[in-house]
């Protein structure tokens, strides 16, 4: 389809098949009514239907298509797998009565940010090519019937922001590539019947913030290589049910708020490497530098060493040895673990720069 007067034709034999689908499901369309009108008119016809291009396929609830948008969804829909079409970004946002999508050629999509996102009822979705695409943020957001993903390629993607964010009934995850992705924040949370991560490639991530935020069903979780993370903050908060979490490097990481918040089966911990070698802001007791395990009860004592043996010495960070001041922050142990350590464990932190609370 390369010629405007192609393009033109393809508009217009797309134009009668649509009106042929409406009448055919008993609304009337005259020869005068626009095709901006269609939408109305599609908007009118209740229960589910089968919207076929020849390149694609959906069961929906017409009905649920809101008027506002209307027309520029089912253009691109029906304009969909040509080759100009790079972006479908929210195309099917809030469809919440979809239950499976079949496509035929997605192969030239850069854009699936929110292509799916509420579609509380979906389930299944067949033949998705996401081979040459960046964005997949936010794309499966809500999606709470969803048990399974096939098989995702997402080699290309850098932003992967929220994929799987509130798909509360998905239990396993396909190996992923993301070894692209500089924004993997807060990519399974809330998959609260999420029972394995498989080994991602976190080389590059910049932002790692929430990434398994309220999996409250998982045990433990792959060794990562955080070494470009800046911001860590609720890694793993509402992880109720986690055991085990390997040593991570936080070399240049700037804000670990709340990281285990809520991670009260945490048994052995490998550690933060290097925290505290990224602190830059000039205040001490900062919020978004505090380690805080108190929640963390159960800990055995050698993962309360390696807690302590990976601190950074903040005398370092903040030059104390020149003219630097010293701004100390903290490492909230709570009573229960803080009694697992000798003095001169404790001493090993406080020499550090870091008090221990």
């Amino acid at each position: 389809m390369g010629s405007i007067q192609e393009k033109m034709e393809y508009l217009q034999e797309t134009k009668k098949k649509i009106k042929e689908a409406i009448v055919e499901k008993g609304q009337t369309v005259n020869e005068e009514d626009t095709f901006r009108s269609y939408a109305d008119k599609i908007k009118e016809i209740e229960g589910k239907s089968e919207l076929t291009t020849g390149e694609m396929s959906v069961l929906i609830d017409i009905a649920s298509i809101g008027t506002a948008s209307a027309k520029e969804r089912i253009v691109k829909i029906l304009n969909f797998g040509t080759e100009d079409l790079e972006n479908l970004s929210y195309v099917f946002s809030s469809f919440n009565s979809m239950t499976e999508i079949t496509f035929s050629d997605t192969s030239k999509v850069r854009n699936f940010a929110n292509i799916f996102q509420s579609c509380s009822k979906l389930q299944k979705i067949n033949n998705l090519d996401t081979s040459n695409a960046s964005d997949l943020q936010y794309m499966f957001w809500g999606c709470q019937n969803l048990e399974q993903i096939t098989q995702l390629d997402t080699g290309n993607a850098t932003n992967l922001e929220s994929l799987f964010y509130e798909c509360s009934k998905l239990k396993q995850i396909p190996q992923l590539n993301t070894s692209k992705a500089t924004n993997m924040r807060r990519m399974f949370g809330s998959c609260s019947t999420l029972q394995k991560i498989p080994q991602l490639n976190t080389s590059i991530a910049t932002d790692l913030s929430s990434l398994f935020y309220g999996c409250s069903s998982l045990s433990e979780i792959p060794q990562l290589d955080t070494s470009n993370a800046t911001d860590m903050s609720s890694l793993c908060s509402g992880c109720s049910k986690i055991k085990n979490i390997p040593e991570l490097d936080v070399s240049s990481v700037k804000d670990i708020y709340r990281i285990f918040d809520g991670c009260r089966s945490l048994l052995t911990f490998g550690g933060l490497k290097n925290l505290g070698k990224a602190y830059t802001e000039q205040k001490a007791s900062h919020s978004d530098y505090t380690l805080d395990l108190s929640q963390c009860t159960l800990l055995t004592h050698d993962s309360l060493v390696n807690t302590i043996n990976g601190l950074y010495d903040l005398n370092l960070t903040y030059s104390t040895v020149g003219e630097g001041t010293l701004y100390k922050q903290n490492l909230k142990l709570g009573a229960t673990n803080k009694a697992k350590l000798s003095e001169a464990e404790i001493a090993i932190a406080t020499n550090k720069g870091w008090d221990i609370t």
